[in-house]
């Protein structure tokens, strides 16, 4: 009778180190593949909600060229994991948004001239004209979402830029310099630079806005 007993005890223990060793093994798994799996679609939803608030921050810098009131727009830089009660998750996202300057910088206009218009005759006369201007680039260092682009704005337009990953270009929204025969150009020009994982507000100080339109004709011969 008590070496059944013993029988039936050892036979109750190695099912318990089964079954302990099988919830091992299902924790791990967890852990390696489904917690990153997860992750990775949080920190997606993320880079898709910061597209859209740099798509927003370009209305903000456009609609500042026509208005003499400061503005601002908000970033999130980063992202932070759900809390998970058993498992380990890696630190917070992080991410930067910062001007920068592609080429040269700025651009140039020639030969374009106002004909008998007073003051704007006298500065529009064929003269070429150089304005500085900067690109404010949003990027992300996610732990697991790997196909992340740097989203730029340069020139009234925003894009996703791969080419860090080979790949090319996306543009998120249309110029806004030519719109028909009309002619706006906006210098973006400062210096500006965050890092973290909270939110932003950069701020936006219009200078030299002007909405008087004036039409402008070139002055080389053959148009060109």
């Amino acid at each position: 009778m008590k070496v059944l007993a013993n029988e039936r005890a050892q036979a109750l223990q190695v099912g318990a180190v089964l079954l302990f060793g099988i919830l091992v093994i299902l924790f791990a798994v967890w852990q390696a593949f489904v917690i990153p799996d997860q992750n990775e679609r949080v920190e997606f939803d993320h880079n898709q909600q910061v597209q859209s608030e740099i798509v927003e921050l370009r209305g903000d810098i456009v609609s500042a060229s026509d208005a003499n009131t400061p503005t601002s727009g908000t970033v999130q830089l980063g992202t932070r994991f759900p809390t998970r009660l058993l498992f380990i998750n890696p630190s917070p996202a992080a991410g930067s948004l910062q001007t920068e300057r592609v080429g040269e910088g700025g651009f140039t206009i020639e030969n374009a001239a106002v004909a008998g218009d007073g003051g704007a005759g006298q500065f529009w006369n064929g003269t070429e004209r150089e304005y500085d201007s900067v690109s404010l680039a949003y990027a992300p260092e996610y732990r697991e979402f790997s196909d992340e682009p740097t989203t730029v704005y340069d020139n009234t337009v925003v894009y996703n830029d791969f080419r860090d990953a080979g790949g090319g270009a996306t543009a998120l929204t249309e110029q806004a310099i030519v719109d028909g025969d009309r002619i706006t150009l906006v210098s973006l020009v400062g210096e500006y630079s965050e890092t973290g994982t909270g939110s932003v507000t950069p701020d936006i100080q219009p200078v030299s806005t002007q909405s008087r339109a004036v039409p402008i004709e070139n002055t080389t011969e053959n148009g060109e």
